[in-house]
């Protein structure tokens, strides 16, 4: 429960997480009770997540659309205690040049890095469209498989289907 509830606090300030979804479900509104009921939820593995409300929006400056994916806040709460685990368990691993996703690393620092590395004659930066929607899942659960023993969360979190969707086009 209090894993929830820090995911929650997370979550709670950034921007656009306070907005309602498809049935007017806030963050706001959270309860105790929601807590307890997911959190056993979770762990007996009857955790079911809303469909996600997909909208399609044109990208800025072109004819090209993009496909956003909004889910439920309240999966939303999920997912951040997902990524907390992954975040733990796989932020150590990284190179000490990496610098994406962190909040004490930002592209200002990666370029003050670059400026001091002798004899440098290209710098490459990437931008990878569309990679996450290639991921095969089953290798991907394989993968973390390698680095977490403990079948209970691949049961309970990561085997869930979560790609019943709502769609509805703007």
């Amino acid at each position: 429960v209090t894993f929830l509830q820090k995911s929650y606090f997370r979550i709670k300030t950034i921007l656009g997480d306070s907005t309602s979804f498809v049935d007017c479900e806030i963050l706001d509104e959270m309860s105790q009770k929601w807590f307890m009921l997911t959190s056993h939820k979770i762990k007996d593995g009857t955790y079911i997540p809303k469909p996600s409300r997909i909208i399609h929006i044109l990208k800025p400056g072109t004819t090209k659309i993009k496909r956003l994916m909004i889910n439920s806040p309240r999966d939303k709460i999920i997912q951040e205690g997902i990524r907390g685990i992954l975040w733990t368990i796989y932020e150590p691993k990284f190179s000490e040049y990496f610098y994406g996703l962190k909040k004490y690393k930002s592209a200002h620092h990666a370029l003050k890095s670059v400026k001091s590395w002798k004899d440098l004659s290209w710098v490459i930066m990437l931008f990878i469209e569309k990679y996450f929607n290639t991921i095969n899942r089953k290798n991907l659960i394989n993968l973390l498989k390698k680095d977490i023993n403990d079948q209970g969360f691949f049961d309970s979190v990561l085997s869930i289907n979560v790609s019943q969707c709502i769609y509805i086009n703007n």
